[in-house]
């Protein structure tokens, strides 16, 4: 675990107009902290946004009901309020079947249905701001028809997170070609995927800096994932390896994981605060509910 050289009462706050980015999750074992039990519910809204600006949050990736009466105008009315606070709203997709083409139509229908539609019918306000994707290669368990990356080798990996630019590339013609060529894709990313002669069949370091310049080509931004490390140079040093293939499109992701990663809320906070000041941005945290459940002050 990291070893937290002072102890924070509460947690920092970026002193730039670009804050932290958060995953806000549909379903959490911790219901007062879940999106399905926030949105909609007037006290808790205002008591999440009141967090969000408390800790930082200028970005949220969000996953949504959309389904059911009311359903998208909560979402709506959610996506105005945090408007209101200088916050951005994402749609978070994390469905990683997704990455395969033969499940191309169901993610189009997704796209469209809960994004591209959703935000023709909304006000400005109430627009998503871009699509986030929590769609990990490495975590998908297998199905009838594609091996679980669990069983792969590594050409098979290797053609895995090819499929997964392809997949990108798709969702970033359908935006443009539905009216919303301004809206940011955003994704998340596991540290490791630059790794030679590691878990992915590269060929070469050229074939892994071209697959690298081609994500940075489509995506606006992408959130490494730096979960585990306990050691600030640790995680330093694994996002400039991967924050120089991306051409500066990337920024740390942390887990609030207290009882792991971090032994209490302060040591959690004091890490972030070094490691925001040593690369010179704000990072993404993983996510609201850990963070919100642990901290202990709804």
């Amino acid at each position: 675990m990291f070893q937290a050289t002072s102890s924070a009462a509460s947690p920092p706050s970026p002193t730039s107009a670009q804050g932290r980015g958060v995953w806000f999750w549909r379903v959490s074992g911790a219901q007062d902290c879940s999106a399905a039990t926030i949105v909609g519910n007037a006290s808790l809204e205002k008591q999440t946004i009141a967090n969000f600006n408390k800790w930082g949050m200028t970005t949220i990736y969000g996953s949504y009901a959309f389904q059911g009466e009311g359903g998208q105008a909560a979402v709506r009315a959610w996506n105005r309020k945090l408007a209101a606070r200088g916050i951005a709203s994402y749609l978070l997709i994390a469905n990683t079947e997704y990455l395969f083409p033969d499940h191309w139509l169901k993610a189009r229908e997704d796209l469209m249905a809960n994004f591209v539609e959703f935000n023709r019918a909304s006000q400005p306000a109430e627009r998503f701001a871009g699509v986030a994707f929590d769609i990990e290669p490495h975590i998908f368990t297998g199905s009838p028809q594609h091996s679980s990356w669990k069983h792969a080798d590594g050409q098979e990996r290797r053609r895995d997170v090819d499929e997964f630019l392809v997949f990108l590339q798709k969702t970033r013609n359908l935006l443009n070609q539905s009216g919303e060529r301004n809206a940011r894709i955003e994704i998340s990313l596991a540290t490791w995927y630059s790794k030679l002669n590691g878990k992915i069949g590269w060929n070469d370091g050229s074939d892994r800096d071209q697959w690298f310049k081609r994500l940075a080509q489509i995506c606006d931004r992408v959130s490494i994932m730096d979960f585990e490390a306990g050691s600030t140079n640790v995680i330093l040093d694994r996002y400039r390896e991967e924050s120089g293939l991306l051409d500066g499109k990337s920024r740390i992701a942390l887990r609030a994981n207290l009882g792991m990663e971090w032994k209490s809320v302060p040591e959690f906070w004091t890490a972030l605060q070094t490691i925001e000041r040593q690369a010179g941005q704000r990072i993404d945290i993983q996510d609201y509910a850990l963070l919100c459940a642990s901290w202990g002050d709804r």
